[in-house]
């Protein structure tokens, strides 16, 4: 699987396909969704190459090749599914973290006005054993973009999860987020986001996020950036380093 997962992204990086319509839209690299869906017929994959996860001056966890594979099956709709390929985690071991499967619905905006909005249940299912969460999870998430503004492009979102605790059994979790990106040239940009998860077993979690992109062309870009963790029970540092590409 892992092969064959490599072979069709290299194929997506080197073949000079050129999408024609609406403009790729990404999930990544800010923690707030896109609320725009792939066209009908064509794929869309999202990639953090690498990212890792510094938390009282020892790194705890590392991830590698997180895929988002994503396939447009409607004009508003598209499927997802995701996977952590490698997943190190301190004292832990190595392995593939658990997989997520998400539909995104776009209920406005997906072909033009200032304003878009979707809805993208998911669930996530515990192929990771004891590197993963150890159970199913799963919840809703709503992201809403608005564009235009003073040059900016801004977005928000709220997740409604239901998450596996530490010692078994499940919470309630929120998590919401406001993000706005700016043009740097015309091929690159830049974001800054604020995010905040509630409902945590260590209290909330606060994090900075910003990070850059630079479009190699239309359908293909990169990306990188830091998440920074400004409340007690945030980690402390994390940089990532992503690429996307859409056939």
């Amino acid at each position: 699987m892992k092969q064959r997962t490599m072979k069709w992204l290299g194929v997506a990086l080197v073949l000079p396909v050129l999408v024609e319509g609406r403009e790729m839209r990404t999930d990544r690299p800010d923690t707030t969704e896109s609320a725009y869906s792939v066209e009908r017929g064509h794929w869309q994959v999202e990639t953090e190459l690498a990212s890792g996860e510094l938390d009282g001056g020892e790194w705890e966890e590392w991830v590698g090749m997180e895929m988002n594979w994503k396939y447009g099956v409607g004009e508003d709709v598209d499927v997802q599914v995701v996977v952590p390929f490698v997943t190190v985690v301190s004292g832990d071991g190595v392995g593939v973290g658990d997989m997520t499967v998400r539909v995104k619905r776009n209920v406005l905006g997906n072909d033009g006005g200032r304003v878009a909005v979707a809805l993208m249940p998911y669930v996530v299912l515990p192929t990771g054993g004891g590197l993963g969460a150890g159970g199913v999870e799963g919840g809703l998430i709503v992201p809403v973009a608005v564009g235009g503004v003073w040059g900016w492009a801004t977005g928000a979102m709220v997740e409604l999860g239901v998450v596996r605790g530490e010692g078994g059994g499940s919470r309630g979790e929120v998590l919401v987020s406001a993000t706005a990106g700016h043009e740097l040239t015309e091929t690159s940009g830049y974001f800054l986001e604020v995010v905040g998860v509630f409902g945590g077993e260590d209290g909330v979690e606060v994090y900075a996020n910003a990070g850059v992109t630079w479009e190699v062309r239309r359908d293909w870009v990169w990306d990188a950036g830091v998440r920074v963790g400004l409340s007690a029970a945030a980690v402390d540092f994390s940089p990532f380093v992503g690429i996307s590409v859409r056939f």
